[in-house]
């Protein structure tokens, strides 16, 4: 599913991430944002800790305040005066779906006021599984000295490789341990204010780098064939395994073999990549050489785009590679982020001949080739969604168009956007945004649809 993300710019000069569905996973290398100047709180914040009762006044609450603010007009804050058997007390951002081969860096300030100076507070971080279940017992930043005069910054970094593998939300928490607030009462609320919280996510390295020397005892269950079934009672099929006949590094490689070609296309070692990630490009390379008798047939890489149930929704090849019994030859093809189909699930990787290079293929003459030294390399080839806007066209791409009331011709009234010559920070140009109805929007100026 692809999801529709709404940049608004609006009058006050704020700008809001608007996504037209819950927010789903952070790609890598954007940023979350949250500066607390909405209208209401976004609703995957919420309060951590004894669950606020309306009837008693008691627990712990969050809400947006005119208080205090490092930026802008407003923050974030977070009130307790229940203090049991909870082991922090504050405000909890729940992410969904995070992506698992990126780190995040969470930074956000935090100010108390005078009767909870010099209080320590910490960054939580619990991973959860999708339905809500926790994976262990969370990790945290270490203690921040938190001051009534100045905002103070705290931090943690999420690496890739400490996020449990079945993740489907972690929980960043922003609080007062326990022992820093147990004296809190309904008199003397333990209180803090948070704003301008960041939490951006980095690709750190190449997600699903594989290499294949063929080296162990016993091949890689991921590995199998493409061609016809070998049976056992017939000896008749293709088949893979492990061979020390032939190795370009090391002691060993994974031999293909065939006796009987049929209605397959082609006939070879297959490798299945499940749940690849569809942001990232992939680069497959490997090295064949053939005995003697097969001696400058061709082989090729095929590539099978699967949804996760096995079905075909698409195949590309690599073009034809003359192979040798003399020379190791390299075959190689990149699989480009832009052509995998946005429901795959997984990807076969076939190392193969073509039907027509081994037709005379039989029991006495099977058809061999010897595959060593296989890398799959992922790659992030770019920022996702990097788009810069300087409104120099002739006309405003159609996925700007206005946030408000809609612009009526005939009355005059609304809100619209155009390109105007009046201001410009750099070149000549810029968008201007027009509001004269403020009805029931929380909101005037500039949107953004990005699909």
């Amino acid at each position: 599913m692809k999801k529709r993300i709404s940049l608004v710019l609006a009058l006050t000069m704020v700008i809001q991430l608007l996504f037209a569905v819950p927010m789903q996973s952070l790609a890598a290398d954007v940023s979350l944002n949250f500066g607390f100047e909405e209208e209401s709180l976004d609703s995957a914040w919420g309060s951590y800790g004894y669950p606020f009762n309306a009837s008693t006044q008691l627990g712990t609450q969050v809400s947006l305040s005119g208080d205090q603010a490092r930026t802008g007009n407003g923050s974030l804050k977070a009130e307790t005066n229940r203090v049991d058997a909870y082991g922090m007390y504050g405000a909890q951002y729940q992410m969904m779906n995070p992506d698992l081969s990126a780190s995040y860096t969470v930074s956000g300030y935090m100010k108390v006021p005078q009767e909870w100076d010099g209080k320590k507070a910490r960054v939580y971080v619990y991973y959860r599984t999708s339905s809500g279940s926790s994976l262990g017992n969370p990790v945290n930043s270490g203690e921040f000295v938190l001051s009534s005069d100045d905002w103070t910054e705290l931090s943690y970094t999420i690496a890739a490789d400490q996020i449990p593998e079945n993740t489907g939300r972690i929980d960043i928490i922003f609080a007062f341990p326990k022992k820093e607030v147990e004296t809190a009462s309904a008199e003397n609320p333990a209180v803090f204010y948070l704003d301008d919280v960041t939490i951006a996510g980095e690709f750190t390295a190449s997600p699903d780098s594989l290499n294949f020397g063929f080296e162990e005892e016993s091949l890689d269950s991921a590995w199998g064939i493409y061609g016809y079934p070998f049976n056992a009672t017939t000896q008749s099929g293709t088949q893979v395994f492990l061979s020390s006949d032939q190795a370009r590094t090391g002691n060993g490689s994974l031999k293909a073999e065939t006796n009987r070609v049929d209605g397959y296309g082609m006939y070879g070692a297959q490798y299945q990549m499940m749940n690849p990630d569809l942001s990232a490009s992939y680069t497959v390379s490997g090295y064949m050489k053939v005995p003697q008798e097969w001696d400058e047939k061709k082989g090729r890489i095929y590539i099978y785009y699967r949804n996760t149930s096995g079905g075909s929704i698409g195949t590309v090849n690599s073009g034809e590679f003359v192979l040798s019994s003399d020379d190791w030859t390299e075959l190689s093809y990149t699989i480009s982020a832009d052509q995998i189909p946005e429901n795959t699930g997984r990807i076969d990787i076939v190392f193969a001949f073509p039907k027509k290079e081994v037709e005379t293929a039989s029991a006495e003459n099977p058809a061999v080739f010897y595959l060593d030294d296989v890398t799959i390399a992922g790659e992030f080839t770019a920022s996702p969604d990097s788009l810069d806007f300087g409104f120099e066209e002739e006309s405003l791409d159609s996925a700007w168009g206005s946030y408000g009331y809609s612009f009526n011709a005939s009355t005059q009234l609304g809100t619209q956007v155009s390109l105007s010559g009046d201001q410009a920070r750099t070149g000549n140009g810029s968008l201007k945004a027009e509001t004269n109805r403020v009805d029931g929007y929380g909101m005037y100026g500039a949107q953004y649809q990005m699909m």
